[in-house]
């Protein structure tokens, strides 16, 4: 028992310390990077040898499980891959050991399986969100100051990071607050979702504005009929709180404010016209002759690639790749990307199915989220490698224990029950 309070108490520092993780710089090495390399990889691979070798617990409860943690063990010989192929040795294990973080998955479900628990959990998750949240505030503030703001398009350069976290929050936030609670968790799942939808249009990630509102519309479907009303009530409600508060800090230039965000999400309608679908078009097709080259043990982690970029007008050397999906099989082939592919489609189908057949409301609501979440990472990936991306990685554990906890209640509750009732009339 004490062991796992203990482990409860890591997992909130985690998350409590994860809005100055999320905002750090992409770019260069500071105190905050090595501090959290040594923090977050010493802990995971810490709990990882206590947990088999000293408790004799297995962590692998289902295939997905043992696919998951046998990619990213895997992946650490692609390393090598990376040093051969010229790749600085600390940038290709900084990229690895950002993507490994999705690991945190295992601790999170083995010890918040009691309600209780988790709802202390999701109370700090909440927390940690907010703080990211003004985070997102202050960079937006800081950005304008840069600029100056002599122009109304300025108004549109954000600090794009964190979209997914903020997705998957807001999306979560929407669904908690119709379960039934007190009146003060209500009340902070609504700042919550306040504050988390400004710092999701203030990333102007048409993207993930668009994502978001798909799973809106498929609430609608999952909600019953008097949800589905107080839905509406709920967003127009958030909507003119945005409005009010956008009015109050711009002042005379809010209506060039409104004006930007929708030019920004009609411009989603353009298609292949868009000079930044263009470019990234462009940069798949280099991606995807380079996977062919190395299909089975992919280039590693960090390798820069060059292609031409007809923003800027000349070639552009990057190893960051717009697609999540050629990202990975680019850094470590084909065959290994399968395994993590798996998984994704595994929690996917695996939280739709348990959302159908739970009846506790609670757990249900928490099923819905995991599949929303993951169905956001499945198609927010398709434009971006959120999957290697600081919160992405985060988002993804999130999604996969908020799946696997409503799983492992439905079995030991509800099917449990089925069971004996089935039993019961047998005899």
């Amino acid at each position: 028992m004490n062991n796992n309070k203990f482990g409860r108490f890591w997992i909130y520092s985690i998350f409590l310390l994860s809005p100055l993780y999320f905002r750090g710089q992409s770019e260069g090495v500071d105190f905050f990077d090595i501090f959290f390399a040594i923090y977050y990889t010493g802990t995971i691979l810490f709990w990882f040898f206590w947990y088999v070798f000293i408790q004799k617990k297995s962590f692998i409860n289902n295939i997905a499980d043992f696919f998951l943690f046998s990619f990213f063990f895997l992946c650490i010989f692609n390393i090598a891959i990376s040093f051969l192929n010229g790749v600085p040795l600390m940038s290709a294990i900084r990229e690895y050991l950002v993507f490994s973080y999705t690991l945190f998955y295992f601790p999170i479900k083995e010890y918040f399986g009691e309600k209780k628990y988790f709802v202390h959990f999701l109370i700090i998750l909440a927390i940690s969100i907010i703080l990211n949240d003004f985070g997102q505030y202050y960079d937006y503030y800081n950005k304008l100051k840069e600029g100056g703001l002599q122009y109304a398009y300025q108004l549109g350069a954000a600090v794009r990071i964190n979209q997914p976290t903020y997705s998957f929050a807001l999306i979560s936030g929407i669904i908690l607050f119709f379960v039934p609670q007190k009146k003060s968790t209500k009340i902070l799942i609504f700042i919550l979702v306040v504050f988390t939808a400004i710092a999701l249009i203030l990333t102007f990630s048409r993207t993930f504005w668009m994502i978001v509102l798909i799973e809106l519309v498929l609430l609608l479907i999952f909600f019953p009929l008097k949800n589905k009303a107080q839905l509406s009530i709920y967003l127009g409600t958030i909507a003119v709180i945005f409005i009010i508060v956008s009015s109050i800090f711009f002042g005379d230039i809010s209506q060039a404010l409104f004006k930007v965000i929708e030019n920004r999400f009609t411009s989603t309608t353009m298609g292949r016209a868009d000079l930044s679908v263009q470019t990234r078009l462009d940069e798949y097709k280099v991606a995807i002759s380079r996977i062919k080259e190395y299909p089975m043990g992919g280039n590693g982690f960090a390798k820069n690639f060059p292609y031409y970029n007809p923003i800027i007008q000349e070639t552009f050397h990057s190893h960051i790749i717009h697609n999540g999906y050629l990202f990975l099989m680019y850094r470590v082939g084909i065959p290994m990307s399968l395994l993590f592919f798996f998984c994704l489609i595994y929690f996917l189908f695996k939280s739709l199915i348990t959302t159908l057949r739970l009846k506790n409301q609670f757990y249900k609501f928490i099923s819905l989220s995991g599949f929303l979440g993951i169905l956001t990472m499945i198609i927010g990936n398709i434009t971006s490698s959120q999957f290697a991306y600081r919160d992405g990685a985060f988002t993804v554990a999130l999604c996969y224990a908020f799946s696997e906890l409503a799983y492992k209640y439905f079995i030991q509750n509800e099917q449990a029950k089925e069971k004996k009732i089935l039993t019961f009339i047998e005899k």
